[in-house]
């Protein structure tokens, strides 16, 4: 049962801000000056650098010696979340691109790219139709207004990512409000971190219980038993 979790209004950093569908004029402001600016206040609850040039982007993206993710992770910690051991840090970094660098980061991309071949997606294709056309439908149904976020641009990749991992149908819901919350800025930093310890222990016990059907069936780490993660007919 998904739980209700409360929000806080927040400011959300200039370089997630639009005007429409552009992002706002001080983001072009700080490009065409210093091409850099420090932001205090982040989502994330820790200070970062934002980089707006693509000449700049590329070599901070280039350079895991000057610019790493893995040596800068508890820098990046808010300063009201308690210390974590390097046992911890170790875990939250395990498999996590966006915390590795290469060499480590190389070879896991090595592992994944064959999950993500265009044979692999066609065979997921009529699945993915099946997705859209729902909450598509869904949209017409509840008729005007709609809110293209909630309704339509968050569930469906998150569902088509249950597709991917094998995730059950009747956790599917729970896995939606995780991944959801995760992504929503106004929720506090403590709660996002909680519910992604939560989620990793999710999917550490999905991929443990898949091991052994997977052995049987097939040697890709994506596939899963229809039984269990298709949804139920009537």
């Amino acid at each position: 049962m998904a739980e209700t979790v409360m929000t806080e209004e927040r400011e959300l950093p200039v370089h997630m801000r639009r005007n429409a569908f552009d992002p706002v004029p001080e983001l072009s402001e700080i490009r065409d000056g210093t091409g850099l600016r420090r932001l205090d206040k982040t989502p994330f609850g820790a200070p970062v650098w934002l980089v707006t040039r693509y000449a700049d982007v590329r070599e901070v993206l280039g350079d895991p010696q000057r610019f790493s993710n893995e040596r800068v992770a508890e820098k990046r910690r808010p300063e009201d979340l308690p210390e974590m051991t390097e046992e911890e840090l170790a875990k939250a970094r395990a498999g996590n691109l966006l915390g590795l660098d290469p060499p480590a980061h190389t070879r896991m991309r090595r592992f994944l790219t064959p999950e993500f071949t265009v044979r692999r997606m066609k065979r997921l294709e009529p699945r993915i139709r099946e997705i859209v056309a729902e909450h598509l439908d869904a949209m017409e149904q509840k008729g005007p207004p709609a809110d293209l976020v909630p309704d339509f641009a968050l569930p469906v990749p998150s569902l088509v990512i249950c597709e991917l991992l094998g995730v059950p149908y009747d956790d599917r819901g729970d896995f939606q409000h995780r991944s959801t919350t995760m992504l929503d800025l106004r929720v506090p930093v403590k709660e996002r971190i909680r519910l992604s310890r939560e989620s990793r222990a999710y999917m550490a016990d999905l991929v443990a219980g898949a091991r052994p059907t997977r052995a049987r069936t097939c040697s890709g780490c994506s596939c899963a038993s229809t039984a269990t993660t298709s949804p139920p007919t009537s």
